[in-house]
């Protein structure tokens, strides 16, 4: 009974809609109805929207969150793998600081200073921008 009442007020106030409309001129109208547009922000669409999907083609609603939480899932692995990406990254740049300073070091005994001297800027001017600032370089 209730439910009935519901869905007369809501008939009702689709009808008084319409007729507002069909009484603006058509220019007007557009640019009214496309004030009233709405969004959400959550990956999911609120339940009459649901609601309006399922009526227009039984099922699709089912369809529609099945594609958002595989979406969702997805963007989850991606992260996780770009995170295991970059750990990889920082360890293998780790790796190749101490063989560089190592490198310098021997190079530094054995009497070739300039050299050694070469590699330690450019190696400590690279881990400056890479590690210290936190960027990597634009490839434009």
């Amino acid at each position: 009974m209730e439910n009935e009442k519901e869905l007369n007020k809501n008939n009702k106030e689709k009808n008084d809609i319409k007729q507002v409309l069909e009484s603006i001129p058509a220019e007007k109208r557009r640019i009214l109805i496309a004030a009233f547009q709405s969004s959400y922000t959550s990956p999911f669409p609120p339940p009459e929207v649901l609601k309006h999907y399922d009526e227009a083609l039984k099922g699709s609603s089912e369809r529609l969150l099945t594609m958002i939480e595989k979406e969702q899932s997805f963007r989850m692995e991606t992260t996780k793998e770009q995170l295991r990406l970059n750990k990889f990254g920082q360890y293998f740049g780790f790796i190749l600081a101490i063989l560089l300073s190592v490198a310098v070091i021997l190079l530094g005994i054995n009497g070739h200073d300039v050299l050694a001297g070469t590699i330690a800027t450019t190696t400590i001017i690279g881990l400056c921008i890479i590690f210290v600032l936190h960027s990597k370089p634009n490839k434009q």
